[in-house]
């Protein structure tokens, strides 16, 4: 390659070169090949002639978008180029150039910049057979102790075997330069997954903290918590490049404190609040995960009796943690379903229900009962049971209760009704059904007298009837029965001898009452 002082004359023949790589797939839908690999060839060694260039570029994907045009044209030569040097390299070990023969193939299909091994895609053809070949070689480099080839090796391992690692297999690739990046990148899209068969035992958590937290030059030990308050990576930090946000976020999905360790679990649970909450954009891709962890944990806390969680946690969770559940719930249509039925748990709990704030989660439930009904059509929602589940929990009398009209405590049963029609959500019918009496006594308190509204609530009582799990439940419960068949009853009763408040007169008899008449 030639020597370029020119900062100019460097980024302005870089792009040439790139632009016309980039024309080779553009004109035909069969790319000029020779040509392409001209250029390309040409690009690589530039690149890491000077590897400045790669930050020169105004729009970084556009090299990612290379490499993924290149890898048509070349992955397949490199392949096979690793694997007759790595057939000869066993046998003739002593001969170090088919070392190097396999370091210059792997060298030009996977590039050396980190922000490539995190943002671009590389999804060659599932094959068993070329990724036990790169497993071999990524133990070979990793015996020598060369991590960056070991790393080159280990992207085109995870790149055919399709990044279907345990975490049990990660914890020997975790060690450092380009190899520690591609495990963390493994490790990340291994706890995305969610499966609860992949268990993240203690031994992967210390060794993915250790690699993280590595205490040679410059980095100081942190602590995960500390980890996921870090703005950005600390200066001289031997993971610059990797994108901070993207530790954190495996960092949510592996640590997962226990109550029994508050100095852990509090500052952990402040952190999900903090994200919840955010609305800044350096947030944007902690916040889903943040949801789905304090989704999981609340989960937990929810099944566990109130009295027997640490103090402070206790304290914690009501004034913190619970209220940030209600704002996401609120504001996230997405996860909403999930987090209408967590709160309902922490609702229909003896223990935390009385640690509670009542107003604020009887004006939520008004609040987000009219957001249902906004949301409300065909095919139905059945978690719109789950308002109307939460209020009938709180005593009757309660003084915030007041403040809420009867006849949007009317429209908040009635949805109750409506959802209890629907036979595809098992969970929101066993808690209906466990719900059934005070469900009923709420909706005698405040049934319209309004002909539309009566005749809509016959219509969904009647479809609740015929749902099989509620009409199984009630030919068991006999009480059950006879308090819908009363509520059904009562609004026939009131359907035939409502009164018209069009027709009322108001005869005033004493100062202190009166006496309303047809």
């Amino acid at each position: 390659m030639p020597s370029l002082k020119s900062y100019a004359g460097v980024k302005s023949l870089f792009k040439n070169v790139l632009h016309m790589f980039e024309e080779c797939f553009s004109k035909e839908d069969t790319p000029i090949l020779k040509d392409a690999q001209a250029y390309g060839t040409a690009l690589i060694k530039f690149s890491r002639k000077y590897p400045e260039t790669i930050n020169m570029l105004d729009d970084p994907p556009r090299w990612w978008g290379f490499w993924e045009k290149w890898h048509i044209v070349y992955l397949s030569v490199a392949v096979e180029e690793c694997q007759t040097s790595y057939e000869k390299m066993k046998r003739n070990r002593d001969d170090p150039s088919n070392e190097e023969k396999i370091c210059t193939a792997m060298q030009m299909v996977v590039p050396n910049d980190v922000g490539w091994i995190w943002g671009a895609t590389f999804k060659p053809k599932c094959d068993q057979k070329k990724a036990d070949m790169f497993k071999a070689i990524t133990s070979h480099f990793i015996k020598a102790e060369d991590f960056n080839a070991a790393g080159d090796a280990f992207v085109l391992f995870s790149g055919f075997k399709g990044h279907d690692h345990s975490p049990q297999d990660l914890i020997r690739f975790l060690k450092s330069g380009k190899l520690l990046h591609v495990a963390l990148r493994s490790a990340r899209a291994l706890a995305a997954f969610d499966n609860p068969a992949i268990t993240f035992d203690s031994n992967f958590r210390t060794t993915v903290l250790m690699a993280i937290c590595s205490t040679k030059g410059k980095d100081k030990q942190f602590t995960v918590n500390e980890l996921l308050d870090l703005p950005e990576w600390p200066k001289g930090s031997h993971l610059a490049g990797s994108p901070l946000s993207d530790i954190q976020r495996m960092l949510l999905h592996v640590f997962r404190p226990s109550p029994g360790n508050p100095a852990e679990y509090i500052p952990y649970c402040r952190r999900l609040v903090c994200y919840l909450r955010s609305n800044k954009s350096k947030h944007s891709k902690l916040k889903p995960v943040a949801i789905h962890r304090a989704r999981k944990l609340g989960q937990h806390l929810a099944t566990i009796d109130a009295e027997r969680v640490n103090l402070p946690i206790r304290n914690m969770v009501v004034s913190e943690f619970f209220p940030a559940l209600l704002e996401v719930a609120h504001a996230n249509s997405s996860d909403r379903n999930d987090y209408l039925r967590l709160i309902f748990a922490f609702a229909s709990s003896r223990s935390w229900l009385p640690l509670l704030h009542k107003d604020g989660l009887i004006q939520w439930c008004n609040n987000i009962s009219l957001e249902l009904q906004k949301l409300d059509s065909k095919p139905l929602n059945p978690y719109s049971f789950y308002p109307a589940g939460i209020l009938v929990g709180i005593h009757p009398e309660h003084a915030a209760l007041r403040d809420i009209k009867s006849d949007r405590l009317w429209n908040i049963m009635k949805m109750a009704w409506h959802a209890a029609s629907c036979d595809n959500e098992a969970l929101v019918l066993t808690d209906v059904i466990k719900n059934f009496g005070a469900l009923v006594t709420w909706t005698e308190k405040h049934m319209s007298f309004d002909k539309n509204e009566l005749e809509s609530f016959l219509e969904y009582l009647g479809n609740a009837r015929t749902n099989e799990q509620l009409r199984d439940d009630l030919q068991t419960d006999k009480q059950a029965k006879d308090e819908v068949d009363r509520l059904e009853l009562e609004a026939r009763h009131r359907l035939r001898f409502r009164v018209d408040p069009a027709a009322q007169i108001m005869i005033t008899v004493h100062p202190e009452w009166s006496i309303k008449v047809d």
